[in-house]
């Protein structure tokens, strides 16, 4: 139908439509086009239509991949477009979606992602090189009950150091996740330092009868 037609769709500062990959907890993992603008709940009824293609309630959703931000489910009625979500921290990114239910564990989903981004990281800067690992380390202690007093606040400081002294837009974002959860869930890195995981995943704080199979990702 031409670029008019195209335009006229999402919002007035961001026309047309954006490709977003709904991943994780969902029985039907999909790719959706839709227009920019549209609310994540309103994008999982356009992809499932009325039936709940979730495997459980939905609590907290990554957007962007593994650098992405991690938002509760309330949050899920912002508009995906530019300016809405640059009001709660975040932006568009990649339009990867990962869905979570109350089985995936917040801690163990920022450090499963910082995992990743440490090991693609180049080490070229320190805020790359070191702190990435720094964090990581204090992640892994956090997820195996050995967390200490404190631990929280040095990883917001360490995240927000590296913000703002990386070199690029990968180390800057690398510890948005960490910064979100944070934010968001500190809730669930408090239990983690008194030993108890409320998603029931870490494995050196619950039964083995009581683990999930897998991680959302």
């Amino acid at each position: 139908k031409g670029a008019e037609a195209f335009s006229a769709l999402g919002t007035q500062n961001a026309g047309g439509t954006k490709i977003f990959a709904l991943t994780g907890k969902t029985k039907h993992p999909c790719l959706v086009e839709a227009p920019i603008g549209m609310t994540l709940e309103n994008l999982l009824k356009m992809a499932y239509g009325e039936a709940n293609a979730l495997e459980g309630e939905l609590k907290a959703f990554q957007l962007g991949g593994p650098a992405g931000g991690i938002f509760p489910s309330r949050l899920q009625t912002t508009p995906l477009d530019f300016d809405s979500l640059a009001k709660i921290g975040w932006k568009l990114g990649s339009g990867h979606i990962v869905l979570m239910d109350e089985k995936v564990c917040m801690v163990e989903m920022a450090r499963y992602s910082l995992q990743q981004l440490a090991a693609e990281a180049c080490d070229r800067c320190s805020p790359c090189g070191k702190a990435l690992r720094n964090l990581l380390s204090i992640l892994n202690r956090v997820t195996k009950g050995m967390g200490e007093i404190g631990d929280l606040e040095t990883l917001e400081t360490f995240a927000n150091r590296i913000q703002s002294q990386a070199r690029c837009d990968f180390g800057r974002a690398a510890v948005d996740t960490v910064l979100t959860s944070l934010r968001y869930f500190r809730g669930e890195f408090e239990s983690h330092l008194k030993q108890t995981c409320p998603a029931h995943f870490c494995k050196d704080m619950v039964p083995a009868a009581d683990r999930p199979l897998k991680l959302a990702a």
